[in-house]
């Protein structure tokens, strides 16, 4: 299909999806970042030959409504968007699901007060120089800290992500 839509075959591309495919399809949960539940399908599927190579149905909402979806890019990018916008949300489908089990699992343990505005998250990071950034868990608009006390959160809003007010969290660990 590939050859006959593009001329050509990208075997980095097939080879990339293959990978995700075996690795993640048919996985399915209650997401704790958009509160429904999600499965992972990526499929190859492509509509018009001059746009890039997107495998669509990465993520998407269990049943699927037609509105929210993640898409991959063959480097393993995860972009996640709301009708025609889709926008880099993670560097890979790994990044996501690492994110979503830290957020699941925060949920489950006491607050550590009251959410944060960025300007007071930046006071906590200077006041507790031994947060460290957990590179795995973090995607393009969600950044996660934690030392030996507390998780904390940081989300930037974008537009499979709205937010309103504070944009950081923490839990006790």
């Amino acid at each position: 299909m590939m050859r006959e839509f593009l001329g050509g075959v990208d075997e980095e591309a097939l080879a990339a999806l293959r990978a995700v495919q075996d690795r993640w399809s048919g996985l399915a949960y209650v997401s704790p970042t958009f509160r429904m539940p999600v499965q992972f399908e990526p499929i190859f599927d492509i509509d018009e030959p001059d746009i890039p190579i997107q495998f669509p149905y990465a993520v998407l909402p269990s049943p699927p409504d037609g509105v929210f979806g993640g898409e991959l890019r063959p480097d393993g990018t995860l972009l996640f968007g709301m009708f025609e916008t889709d926008e880099p949300a993670f560097p890979s489908l790994e990044a996501f699901i690492e994110a979503e089990a830290l957020l699941d699992w925060a949920r489950s343990r006491p607050s550590a007060g009251p959410p944060l505005n960025d300007a007071q998250l930046a006071e906590l990071l200077v006041a507790r120089p031994g947060l460290r950034q957990i590179e795995q868990a973090c995607g393009y608009h969600m950044t996660w800290w934690v030392d030996d006390e507390i998780l904390v959160q940081h989300r930037i809003p974008a537009g499979y992500l709205p937010l309103d007010g504070p944009q950081a969290w923490r839990w006790l660990v």
